[in-house]
């Protein structure tokens, strides 16, 4: 299995609708929600394209965030490859509930092709124009709590374009 590490833009909207409840505090993991894509198509080619993720977050105990953390973490559902993004910008921690809801920019990477085809990852071969796959995405906050698993909708990568 295949392991990338790349730097995924994160574009944060944090929007605190209610963060004026008391964290229980402890080890309470965030909560992730799938809201959608803005589209849902990209060019085979390393950041030639990208298509962004919708996400709305809750942390009942507003930990979640911080400088140099890595806590958003996206997994490429085709080989279990790992993206991970640096981290949320750093946000309140007051022990309160933190709610918002982000943008995560997803580039394009390779498509992958079965090993009877006999075509590298990146290549193009007439007989498999495309990638469907999705891709699952958890959070940690900074006690490493890890949120629930959101998977996406079904992307579709186009081997042959460039």
């Amino acid at each position: 299995m295949t392991r990338y590490i790349l730097q995924i833009s994160l574009l944060l909207g944090l929007f605190c609708a209610s963060c004026t409840k008391e964290g229980p505090g402890g080890n309470n993991p965030p909560v992730l929600t799938y809201v959608g894509l803005a589209a849902n198509t990209l060019n085979q080619g390393l950041g030639k394209d990208s298509i962004s993720i919708n996400l709305s977050f809750a942390d009942v105990d507003g930990d979640i965030g911080g400088v140099n953390e890595l806590n958003i973490f996206i997994i490429d559902n085709r080989d279990g490859s790992e993206y991970i993004v640096r981290s949320f910008p750093e946000l309140p921690n007051n022990g309160k509930l933190l709610e918002g809801t982000m943008k995560l920019t997803l580039p394009s990477t390779c498509c992958i092709y079965p090993p009877e085809a006999l075509t590298p990852a990146c290549d193009k071969n007439p007989l498999y124009p495309e990638n469907r796959f999705t891709v699952d995405v958890f959070i940690e906050d900074l006690a490493r709590n890890r949120s629930n698993s959101v998977t996406t909708d079904t992307i579709i990568m186009y081997c042959l374009r460039n």
